[in-house]
């Protein structure tokens, strides 16, 4: 326990001195990367085969839904501000009112921005100039107040508003991508880090002589312990303290199913209860 505590304490030095960051919950992790390991690995030499595989596959599949995913929802928000642009455009080109275009706009059914909400308070005859405090995004604010001064100015500054969020959308795609890449990477790297302390755990534990269950505890304790405290680490770069938590919880959990599924195929020699 105490070179799994130095251990975790100086992951969480060296990402301190690599982010100029304290992490506020940093002696909680240390703690966690200490008692959660332990209580799996009792649970290894403890249990049953069938237990264990119960457990621990159950853990691994709820970790895995909890575990956060790199998502951008800016392209998507910036999917609708275009296609709400465009029917501005068009209503405003057809009818020459932004009122009516607004209207339309809300009753096919388009909610970006709070389009709905300023069309809802233009229908129960609220001026506009008041009812543009209704939006959600600068850009609508602007492209109604630049409408409802009229002219042909008013089809330059949607166009505008077009070709400006067309820019920003394919930014987030590319961040999107580059994110993705990221996480794919990742889990590239914390899975040959599981795959090789998996591996290093059943050597200990059919090769070293003599194999019995205290040994087999200390050596899948050390390792799943290791794995757990460096993939905390690694992927609260990427995803936070607490998806952090979940991604590592996932990783351990995935540690000691493959011990539990190579010693039903393999019958560790010292696979019983702890005595």
């Amino acid at each position: 326990m105490v070179t799994v505590a130095a251990f975790a304490l100086a992951i969480e030095l060296a990402c301190w001195l690599a982010t100029k960051r304290a992490h506020p919950r940093a002696l909680a992790t240390v703690g966690v990367s200490l008692a959660l390991p332990l209580i799996a690995s009792l649970a290894f030499v403890c249990l049953s085969e069938w237990w264990r595989l119960t457990i621990y596959s159950a853990a691994a599949l709820l970790s895995w839904r909890l575990a956060p995913r790199v998502r951008v929802s800016l392209r998507r928000r910036y999917s609708e501000l275009e296609s709400l642009y465009l029917k501005l455009s068009k209503g405003l080109a057809v009818h020459g009112s932004i009122e009516r275009a607004l209207v339309e706009a809300a009753a096919e059914g388009v909610a970006a921005s709070g389009v709905d909400d300023v069309a809802r308070a233009v229908r129960s005859g609220t001026p506009l100039s008041r009812a543009m405090a209704k939006a959600r995004d600068y850009g609508l604010a602007s492209a109604i107040w630049a409408c409802s001064r009229g002219g042909a100015k008013s089809a330059q500054v949607l166009e505008g508003l077009v070709r400006a969020v067309r820019v920003k959308s394919r930014i987030a795609s590319e961040v999107e991508a580059e994110l993705r890449t990221i996480e794919f990477r990742a889990k590239a790297v914390s899975a040959a880090v599981l795959t090789s302390l998996a591996l290093l755990t059943l050597c200990s534990a059919y090769v070293l002589s003599p194999p019995d269950a205290l040994r087999i505890l200390c050596s899948a304790y050390l390792n799943s312990a290791l794995l757990f405290s460096s993939s905390a680490a690694f992927f609260r770069l990427l995803y936070g303290g607490r998806g952090a938590l979940a991604h590592a919880t996932q990783a351990l959990a995935t540690f000691h199913l493959a011990l539990t599924l190579a010693s039903m195929l393999w019958p560790l020699p010292a696979s019983g209860p702890l005595k």
